[in-house]
């Protein structure tokens, strides 16, 4: 796969260069422009018809006024800017094409899908080159008879770019070996189909050149069809990890929330609307899922600062509920999340975490329980568990409990110390005795929402030992 290595064109002189290219295109196809005459005749005849007084067929009554007209109609006079380009025009431009159909093979790639009968002028394009001898072709024509199924055939930008894809070529140069424009509406969308073309070949966790463009809105939300360009990409990632059944790689997810934001926020806003609406439920799930794995993460970072700041008692508090914690991370278990942190937790990590995942931090506050304690809400298949630090306990929650519930959808922005303690739990278990906890834990975790960690990951290797020893496995 080939990957744009250049330094980018300035805008300007890029403009201009289109606009050059675009020139040298038409009159390789024999559209150089008419003289003022013939333009102004096409005006008066096109006003005429536009009235309603003449046919087109008579408004274009000659293979000299079909040229200019198509040599205007997507060019900057735009003489037939206000002709839509239906069966009726087609049928009589087609009558004056003369022996090739050249003056029509410019407003192909020109316009495109913005021509009303694109298709049967494909149809008809398609029909010609495979007919038509070889040894018959203009010599710049030739491969366009090659290729005339891939750009006639169907979907002409997919196809262009899926035998670019193949052939290891660049678009550009796949078009200057085919001899089509390289300017254009078909060109901008066989552009679009090499990106989605690129990103269905990568592997997974690879961020690429071209990835790395679509963090720009402007290429991101560029329309695609019904859809954005952006849309499309986030649907390939996260339908290779589903395919094989993976999470979503922390660099994608970081892709994915710099194109699309995160799509936990309140369904009514606008980004939203735009980004998350018309995506499958299966891929919104794996982006959230990621994000709870971000956010689990982030607690561990809490528990360690905790445990690093306080020492003695505190340490050795933490380190088994850190443990235990990060079993449940590796469990891959985990659809949801919500962090829930003290103020001063907040700032450790704003200050802690990088440029990337600082700008799509966030968090709810603790308030009314100790000064420096923070929970986590997290949300599993089958039900919900909400620690928190310091002097409380391990919660698990039914799958249609109100209070987890009530964060997940809500997210608020204040959570009480006091609504913690008086929810709707099933099962709250206290951080004591060592090892008794984590077996009691996981024990209730899966009998309560059919959870299974693994003690490896869960426990201190010594605590591992003894656990074993002293109870077995919970399940």
């Amino acid at each position: 796969m080939v990957s744009p290595t250049l330094k980018p064109i300035p805008e300007e002189r890029m403009g201009k260069m289109t606009k050059y290219l675009g020139i040298l295109s038409r009159i390789s196809q024999g559209l150089t422009q008419p003289p003022e005459s013939e333009l102004a005749a096409i005006r008066e005849n096109l006003k005429k018809y536009s009235d309603g007084h003449i046919a087109f067929s008579e408004a274009i009554n000659s293979r000299r006024l079909a040229k200019a007209f198509i040599y205007s109609y997507p060019g900057e006079i735009e003489a037939g800017q206000n002709i839509p380009f239906n069966d009726e025009v087609l049928n009589v431009l087609w009558a004056h094409k003369g022996r090739t159909p050249s003056l029509l093979f410019n407003i192909y790639f020109s316009c495109y899908r913005n021509l009303e009968s694109c298709d049967k002028l494909a149809s008809w394009l398609l029909k010609h080159y495979q007919e038509a001898p070889l040894d018959a072709c203009p010599s710049l024509e030739k491969n366009i008879k090659r290729y005339a199924r891939t750009l006639f055939g169907g979907n002409g930008p997919e196809a262009v770019s899926q035998a670019a894809t193949e052939a290891d070529l660049n678009v550009s140069d796949m078009e200057s070996h085919i001899g089509i424009p390289r300017d254009g509406s078909f060109h901008d969308e066989t552009i679009q189909w090499y990106y989605l073309h690129h990103a269905k070949q990568i592997q997974i966790g690879q961020i690429s050149s071209i990835l790395e463009m679509f963090r720009k809105a402007s290429l991101a939300q560029q329309r695609f069809g019904k859809v954005l360009l952006g849309h499309k990409i986030i649907e390939i990632l996260c339908k290779k990890c589903i395919s094989i059944n993976t999470a979503l790689p922390d660099n994608w997810l970081q892709l994915i929330l710099d194109i699309a934001g995160d799509p936990r926020t309140k369904k009514t806003t606008r980004n939203y609307q735009i980004w998350w609406t018309i995506q499958d439920t299966a891929i919104t799930s794996l982006v959230v899922a990621a994000l709870a794995r971000r956010d689990l993460d982030y607690f561990l970072r809490v528990l360690d600062n905790f445990a690093e700041e306080e020492g003695g008692d505190i340490e050795r508090m933490f380190h088994p509920r850190r443990k235990f914690m990060e079993g449940i991370l590796k469990s891959g278990s985990l659809v949801n999340s919500l962090l829930i942190l003290s103020d001063s937790a907040a700032d450790y990590l704003r200050n802690s975490l990088s440029h990337d995942e600082r700008q799509y931090f966030t968090c709810s506050y603790l308030r009314r329980g100790l000064a420096a304690q923070c929970s986590i809400y997290m949300e599993f298949q089958s039900g919900h568990i909400v620690e928190t630090t310091h002097q409380s306990k391990f919660r698990i929650y039914d799958k249609t409990a109100k209070f987890p519930s009530r964060l997940r959808d809500e997210r608020p922005s204040i959570v009480l110390y006091q609504e913690v303690t008086g929810s709707d739990f099933v099962d709250d278990i206290v951080h004591h005795p060592p090892i008794r906890w984590q077996y009691k834990a996981m024990e209730k975790m899966h009998k309560r929402l059919g959870l299974t960690i693994d003690p490896q990951d869960s426990l201190e290797e010594s605590d591992y030992d003894v656990f074993i020893t002293r109870y077995s496995l919970p399940y």
